[in-house]
């Protein structure tokens, strides 16, 4: 059953091109979807004629918003990623958003593809506050895979970029409760170097990481280990 169709009903984002940028789900299950264009939230209703598309709160605007995240700490809280290097805690209530962590000077977001791309809270957030975030840095736009505990960042990898596009940057815990990085294939286009065929390279890869530590560690089970 067709919902919406961003592309042809323009009303609610005004842009036809990239009109949805993320997908995310809140503690009690319910969907939501960002708009970058924007900055606005939207949410799903059921109703007796069907579901239906709502704006989350329209006094809420974050710009570039490209992902939306729950803690699972329990405070069914919503976190939104401005990709300029900020993260938002929204809550249903308050038509205002508050800091988790702002690091805009770290970032490279000079080109659309560029910025904070990642957010992953650990499985423990609600008691060890260590969250971990994927963006893209100065002077040459690597990408870096940070844990921060509060403010306090450790950087864990960093990835050579050849280009500013293709960077990749989801990063998710799985049931597991290691860290699962997505990467992009270093840019241009088309894998023009073969990077997601070359076992050699991160890029173009799904990398997983046991982070409990202070840095990283392979999990014994991977296949290529040695």
């Amino acid at each position: 059953t067709l919902i919406y169709d961003s592309k042809a009903n323009t009303s609610l984002t005004g842009n036809d091109k990239i009109s949805i940028s993320s997908f995310g789900e809140s503690e009690s299950g319910e969907l939501y979807f960002s708009d970058r264009n924007t900055g606005r939230i939207f949410t799903f209703s059921e109703t007796v004629s069907g579901v239906t598309v709502e704006e989350f709160n329209p006094e809420i605007s974050i710009e570039e918003l490209i992902g939306i995240y729950n803690a699972g700490d329990g405070t069914n809280r919503l976190f939104g990623i401005e990709q300029s290097g900020k993260i938002h805690i929204i809550e249903e209530d308050s038509n205002t958003t508050e800091i988790l962590l702002d690091i805009t000077e770290q970032v490279e977001n000079a080109d659309w593809e560029q910025g904070l791309l990642g957010l992953a809270f650990h499985p423990d957030y609600e008691n060890n506050s260590v969250f971990f975030v994927a963006y893209t840095i100065p002077d040459g736009g690597d990408l870096r895979i940070s844990k921060f505990t509060g403010t306090t960042e450790n950087i864990l990898l960093e990835i050579e970029q050849p280009f500013r596009n293709h960077n990749g940057g989801h990063i998710a815990f799985g049931p597991d409760g290691y860290l699962y990085v997505g990467l992009g294939d270093g840019g241009k286009y088309n894998d023009a170097f073969d990077h997601s065929q070359n076992l050699k390279t991160f890029k173009g890869s799904i990398l997983r990481l046991d982070v409990d530590g202070d840095g990283y560690s392979i999990p014994s089970d991977n296949p290529f280990v040695g």
